[in-house]
Formats: structure tokens, C-alpha cells, sequence
């Protein structure tokens, strides 16, 4: 029977192996973790997109616009950053509990088409008038809502435990990634064509972004038809199993936990060095030092370009030290770069438009850390 028995299990294991369409071989969590990582990018892209268009909208001396040239007030350039955060924080929770019932991949596919069509849909409501962009800023920010669960739901189904910090940090790099390509690709598209070509790229780079993520995407890999036994073994080592009961969020906990409200302190402070360098750059870099719109947007995608590879580098090596424990590691890589961040931000706030090549380079080294602004002025059709 044993004789009998051994060559038939060898002979079931390798029709189980059969079962999968071996493309990736056993590395299909990368290639998944990469398409993510994309569509994370083009939501915040998105997002990006619309502070850079301004600087074409604007009329100048020698504009290269073609057609109608806008400008804003400042008090409708602080209104369209502001609900963007705004529409975010209002979709966080609904989008949440949509995730926790339907899954990441048909929600998160929704948020995408969203957020494509509402920046598609943006020179449209620049012409119709200023509620409209609001409306579309709006949807840009709801859409985005669902970025910080897409990373939680993705790390916690598809990553290998021995690599969890790698996949965190590659997915978080959206935030880098995405205004390193938005940036030049908006300045050469402004030199080139028009602003409204801007939106237009985007636009449609995330709907065909999205239509593969809808398409490759699963919410669970032992469910992906590329995902072999040996890879969805390995993926499942040292994970529970998952209750199909849903449990009740210990809020009043959380809100009890002093761990928790540090977190929040130190993303506050996360996001307010990354909006203002991300989203003010090109206004800065334009209105401030006087660099035309090609300029502008190489120069722009500098500090996050570096920032998107340090971090890569700090994921790997934060998984490779062993002597350190978590906390550990976690205060020492974040105090850094803070700390960096705060010093760079306070020497480039003593400098004038006077030191234009050393407040270039100066700017430049904001992406060594972790992480300006001259609002716009307007909105109304400049006759030339």
C-alpha cells in the first residue's frame, strides 16, 4: 500500500501544480504588488495634475497657451487643495466599510474610474465655471480615500511575512512615485500642447491602469488563476485564518491608546511636509525662481524621485536588521526623517529668490530627508 500510495500523492501534487497558469513562476505577488503600486499612483497623480495645469492656465508676456487662459484668486486656490483633503476625509469611513463587504477589487476599481473621469471632466468644468471644479476636486479626493485600505487589505492578503516590510514600503512610495512622473510628464505636456492635454493624460492613463488591475487583480491569492500551491503556501505561513463574522472595531480603545494619537500627530506632520513640497513645487519653482514649465517639472520630480528610492532602500534594509526590535526601527527611520525634513524646510524659508541656483539645489535636497508657494491668482478668461 505505501509502495502504491507514495507515487500516487507525487501524482496528485503534480496535477495540483497543473491547476495554475505558471507565468510568473512563484513570484506573481510581485507583479500584482506592482500593479498596485501604479494605480495608487495615478489616483494621487491625478490629484497632482491640477496644481501643475495652473501654472499653463496662467496668461503671461509670451504664453504658449493656446486659447482661453485662467487665473485663480487666492482664496479659490486654497479652496481647490482644501476639498480635496475634504472629500477624502468625508468618503474614508463609507469607503472602509465598502471595502470590508465587497473587496478591494471591485471597490477599489470603482474609485479609479472615478477619479479618471472627474480629471478627464476638469478642462470641461474649468470652462464651465469654478463649482464644477470644485465638484471634480471633490471626486479626486473621495476617490484617494480608498488608497490607505487598498495598502492594509493588499499587505495583509498577499505578502510573505518575511517581506511585509519591503511590500509596505514599495506601496507607500506612491507618494514619492507620483509627482516624479507627474511633474516632467505635465511640464512637457504643457510645452508641447495645452493644459487641458494634462488632464487628458492622466486621465486616461488611469482608466487603462485600472481596466488590467480589474481584470489581474484578485482579493485573495489562493484565488488568482497565476498563483501556484508552493507560492500560496508561502504567502499563508504564519497567518490565521480569517472569520467570515464580521468583528465590531474596539473604537473607544483606540481613541484610549496614546500609541495611536502619536501616529496620528506624526502623520499630521507627514503629510503637511508632503503637501506642501508636492503640491506648491511647481508654483514655487515658476513663480519664485522663474523656471520655465519644462523646468519647472524636472525640477519638480527631483526630490520625490529620490525620495521614492530611499525609501525602497530603507524597506529592504529595515527587513534586514535583526538586531534592532520593531519600535525600534520604527522610531529610528521616522526621526530621521523628520528631523531632515524640519532642518531642510527652515534653511529654504531664510532664502530668497536672490539665491536662485542655491535654493535650487537647496530644494533638490528635501528628498534626502523624508520628505513653496505663491498662490495663484483669478479665476476668469484672460482676453489677450
Amino acid at each position: 500500500d505505501r509502495a502504491f500510495s507514495e507515487p500516487l500523492i507525487q501524482f496528485e501534487n503534480k496535477n495540483e501544480d497543473k491547476e495554475y497558469i505558471v507565468l510568473f513562476g512563484t513570484r506573481t505577488r510581485f507583479v500584482v504588488m506592482v500593479l498596485v503600486l501604479l494605480c495608487l499612483t495615478s489616483i494621487w497623480s491625478n490629484i497632482l495634475s491640477f496644481n501643475f495645469a495652473v501654472i499653463c492656465m496662467a496668461p503671461t508676456g509670451n504664453s504658449s497657451n493656446q486659447g482661453v487662459s485662467y487665473r485663480f484668486t487666492k482664496s479659490e486656490s486654497s479652496w481647490l487643495t482644501s476639498v480635496v483633503a475634504l472629500g477624502a476625509l468625508v468618503a474614508n469611513f463609507p469607503v472602509l466599510s465598502i471595502v470590508n463587504r465587497l473587496g478591494t477589487r471591485l471597490v477599489f476599481s470603482m474609485l479609479g474610474v472615478v477619479s479618471a473621469t472627474a480629471t478627464v471632466m476638469l478642462p470641461w468644468a474649468v470652462r464651465s465655471g469654478f463649482s464644477w471644479i470644485l465638484v471634480m476636486r471633490v471626486l479626486q479626493g473621495m476617490s484617494f480615500a480608498g488608497n490607505f485600505t487598498v495598502i492594509g487589505a493588499f499587505c495583509s492578503r498577499w505578502t510573505y511575512f518575511k517581506q511585509t516590510g519591503l511590500f509596505v514600503a514599495i506601496l507607500v512610495s506612491y507618494v514619492q512615485l507620483s509627482p516624479a512622473i507627474t511633474m516632467p510628464v505635465s511640464g512637457a505636456l504643457c510645452s508641447a500642447f495645452n493644459w487641458p492635454s494634462v488632464f487628458y493624460v492622466h486621465g486616461f492613463a488611469t482608466i487603462f491602469l485600472f481596466t488590467v488591475y480589474g481584470i489581474f487583480y484578485r482579493n485573495s491569492p489562493q484565488k488568482h488563476p497565476f498563483v501556484g500551491p508552493l507560492e500560496s503556501r508561502k504567502i499563508s505561513t504564519g497567518k490565521t485564518t480569517e472569520s467570515k463574522t464580521a468583528a465590531c472595531v474596539p473604537y473607544g480603545a483606540i481613541l484610549s491608546t496614546p500609541a495611536v494619537w502619536a501616529v496620528w500627530a506624526a502623520a499630521i506632520g507627514n503629510f503637511t511636509a508632503v503637501n506642501l513640497m508636492f503640491l506648491y513645487s511647481p508654483t514655487y519653482l515658476s513663480a519664485v525662481l522663474g523656471l520655465s514649465a519644462n523646468s519647472t517639472g524636472i525640477t519638480a520630480a527631483l526630490p520625490p524621485f529620490t525620495q521614492f528610492l530611499v525609501k525602497l532602500l530603507c524597506g529592504v534594509v529595515s527587513d534586514r536588521i535583526h538586531l534592532l526590535s520593531e519600535r525600534t526601527k520604527f522610531r529610528m527611520f521616522n526621526t530621521i526623517a523628520f528631523g531632515g525634513s524640519a532642518c531642510f524646510f527652515l534653511t529654504l524659508a531664510c532664502m530668497g529668490a536672490e539665491t536662485k541656483l542655491l535654493g535650487h539645489w537647496q530644494h533638490l535636497s528635501d528628498a534626502h530627508s523624508h520628505y513653496d508657494r505663491r498662490p495663484l491668482h483669478g479665476f476668469r478668461p484672460h482676453t489677450k
